[in-house]
């Protein structure tokens, strides 16, 4: 999955300290999860959002015919997450308790399950329970 997300990012103008991989790739790097996401979710800010939005506007990009879903983000707004979803969550946050892989900044878990709960999908309801697990074997 890093090879992966590598070729995402050389492809790509998005620079990863502007950049907050989220949702089920989180889970699958995590081996929370054990089948590969269907799409990769990433919140872009800065300059990495602007030549993005400039090159591609707001549709869904693909490689290797993997979609990548991309999410403009203002840090300075307060509200940063409320065109996602309608609720405030914020990405300052969530990009300072992110994990840090081979450079790659990665939501953390206890911060992905409380975004699957405010989408409330039944599949992600679902891993919510894949990642209370996790969270247990780890002593959080």
């Amino acid at each position: 999955m890093i090879h992966y997300l590598k070729e995402i990012y050389d492809k790509f103008p998005v620079y990863q300290n502007e950049s907050l991989i989220m949702g089920s790739t989180v889970l699958y790097i995590l081996n929370i999860i054990k089948e590969f996401p269907g799409d990769i979710d990433i919140v872009l800010t800065g300059k990495s959002w602007r030549l993005m939005d400039k090159r591609y506007g707001y549709t869904p990009s693909l490689l290797d015919g993997k979609k990548i879903n991309y999410q403009p983000i203002d840090v300075n707004m307060p509200y940063e997450f409320y065109d996602i979803i309608g609720h405030d969550f914020k990405f300052t946050q969530c990009f300072k308790d992110s994990i840090k892989i081979d450079g790659f900044h990665f939501m953390n878990p206890i911060d992905v399950m409380e975004w699957n709960y405010r989408m409330g999908r039944e599949k992600d309801l679902m891993r919510n329970k894949s990642i209370e697990k996790y969270l247990r074997g780890k002593g959080s």
